[in-house]
Formats: structure tokens, sequence, C-alpha cells
């Protein structure tokens, strides 16, 4: 019924009517708001298509897509290939296609996406882990995999690391050739300001960092996707830098021991019997117990050795002490996580 209400399968015809005529120089106006409104249509095709799939999975796990009728799975897979470039993004539109895709082929722009493809050496993912049809596997899916990021965050990630090589290689010079490379100094630039906080945690605690500017390319920016995959999902946790040096620290090295096998692996840190996600194992833990502490601040009222807040929660990270009370995956018995009763308010 929404298909036939807004012609979807119309919308999509006149919109390339329209590009293909020799008059689109002058109705790039009616142009753009025809591609506006077919988007709009397509993208809540998808969510409905999603819904649907959902709602038949929980009626019958077993036999969900049974209940689908084959001309409305038709209908669905026809409106997947119309949605090609229904993606979200920010500026750059990564998995959509080249149509919708011009900024990727700026020289800057395309030496950063290849920068970013799947560096040799690294474990092979399963055969049923897929990827857009409009880019090749990189390093970010890798990581998707491993520590179960979410999906949309790894999408952010890749465009705002994309963003941050392409304007570095844009201080030096515009790679040329038909497979531009990003200039090395570029990416070590872009590795060295992400993870300077974290080569400043490891010198004041006197330990040994994981990675360092002397490493490949692809290793430099391997570390800077994880570092910025965490960041992206950390909440709250953002405002504890030191903590962020410690996720990403013991991340990293579970990464380079992940790293020696043929296939790739979860991390130990981020699955259970449920899934493998980095936001639950990781990020939740942390966040609940700065949730709990704040609720005995009493509006701001309570002194201080009643509550712990970010600052002390941060300090926790400035003494090697925490490797062994927190370890590596988090050891939620020791004290940092103990969650302090809420204290009840008099009443008048």
């Amino acid at each position: 019924m929404y298909r036939k209400k807004y012609k979807a399968v119309e919308l999509r015809k006149e919109e390339i009517q329209l590009r293909e005529s020799h008059e689109i120089s002058s109705n790039l106006g009616e142009l753009e708001r025809k591609t506006l409104r077919r988007k709009k249509v397509f993208a809540t095709l998808k969510v409905l298509a999603r819904v649907l799939a959902k709602l038949t999975e929980e009626i019958s796990p077993d036999g969900g897509e049974k209940l689908i009728s084959d001309e409305v799975e038709n209908m669905m897979k026809l409106d997947a290939e119309m949605t090609e470039d229904v993606v979200a993004y920010n500026i750059v539109p990564l998995d959509s296609s080249s149509d919708a895709n011009k900024i990727a082929f700026l020289p800057e722009v395309k030496a950063a996406m290849s920068s970013l493809k799947y560096i040799r050496g690294l474990p092979e993912l399963p055969s049923d882990f897929s990827v857009p049809t409009t880019r090749n596997v990189d390093i970010l899916d890798f990581l998707h995999f491993v520590f179960g990021f979410q999906e949309s965050n790894v999408s952010n990630q890749r465009e705002h690391i994309v963003l941050l090589l392409a304007n570095e290689q844009s201080r030096f010079f515009t790679p040329v050739g038909d497979d531009p490379k990003l200039d090395e100094d570029a990416s070590r630039n872009v590795f060295e300001k992400a993870l300077d906080n974290y080569f400043r945690w490891c010198k004041y605690l006197s330990i040994h960092p994981v990675c360092n500017r002397m490493d490949p390319v692809g290793m430099r920016l391997l570390f800077v996707s994880l570092y910025y995959l965490i960041w992206g999902e950390a909440a709250n946790v953002r405002f504890l830098p030191e903590c962020l040096c410690y996720i990403f620290h013991n991340m990293a090295k579970e990464l380079t021991q992940i790293m020696r096998s043929d296939n790739a692996e979860n991390a130990n840190s981020c699955k259970s019997e449920s899934g493998v996600s980095f936001l639950d194992h990781v990020i939740s833990p942390l966040y609940a117990t700065n949730e709990n502490e704040a609720k005995n601040n009493n509006n701001g009222r309570a002194p201080h050795s009643a509550w712990r807040n970010y600052d002390d929660f941060n300090e926790y990270f400035w003494s090697r002490k925490c490797f062994a009370d927190l370890q590596w995956p988090w050891k939620l018995d020791s004290s940092f996580f103990f969650h302090s009763k809420q204290k009840k308010k008099g009443f008048i």
C-alpha cells in the first residue's frame, strides 16, 4: 500500500528520465526535489522491510521467511536494488554507489580510502561476513567483527578517518595517477595526533606502548581505527581520557594476539553466549558505575567524600595499580565497580 500511495517505482523512473535528458542543466532544482523525495520514500520502504522481517521472525523463529509471500518478497528485493544510495552518512557516502559518491573521486579521498584496505597478514574473515557491494572489505570491517562494534559506529568512524587522512594529505600534495597513494607522513601525523594522550599516559606509567610511529602504515591506521571505534561508543566514558587509554592499551594487546591466527576470532573481552558486543561488555559496566555514583551527589550538595565524580574515576588510571585491580577482561568484582547504595532522602 505504501509503495502504491507514494508511487515508488514511478518516482525512480521519472528521476532516471530527468537525469538522462539533455535539459538536465536547466532542471537541476527539479532533479534535486525528485531525488530527495525518492530517497525518503525508499528509506521508509527499507525500514518497513526490516520491521516485517523482524515481526515474522518473532512469530516463527524457525520459519519466519515462509510467512512472507513470494510477491512481497520480490517487491522487497526490487526495493533493495533501488536503495543503493539511500545510505546514512555525514559528508562522504562511502557505502553508496558511484552515482551518489562523487566526492570519493577526489585524489586525496581515494588515497585515504585505499590506505584502509585489508592489509596483508590480517586473519581471514568468515565467509559469511558481508560488506556492501559498493566497496571492498577493509580494516574497520575486521575490527567490527573482532570486537563487536556497532555497525553505525563503524560507518561513522570510517568516514571520520577518511576525512582526517584526506585533509592531512592535502597539506602535502595532491596524489596523482589512477591509484593514488597516501603520503607516509600524512598517515604518521594522523597516528601521532590521535594517540598522543595514549603515548603520554604510557610514558607517565612507564609502560611500553603497544604501537609506535615506526610501524608500517597499515598497522598504524589499524590502531588509529581501533582508538576511534572505542571513542565512538564510549558515551560518557569519553570524560575519562586515561580510562580510554587503559581500554585501548588492553584491546590493542588483545588485537595483536588475535592477529597471530589464520582466521579472525571474536575478542574474549567482548564476547559472551549472547554474542559479541564492545558496548555491552566494556562500556556498559563503566557507564553503570558512573551513573550509580552520580545518583549519590544529592544534586551537587553531597560532600565529595560521599561519592566519586569523573575526576575520581579518571585518577584511578594514573597508577599502575589499575592493571592489577581491573585486569582484562574487566574484573567486575573489583572495588572499582562497586555500586554504593543510593542514600534515601529524608521527609519533612
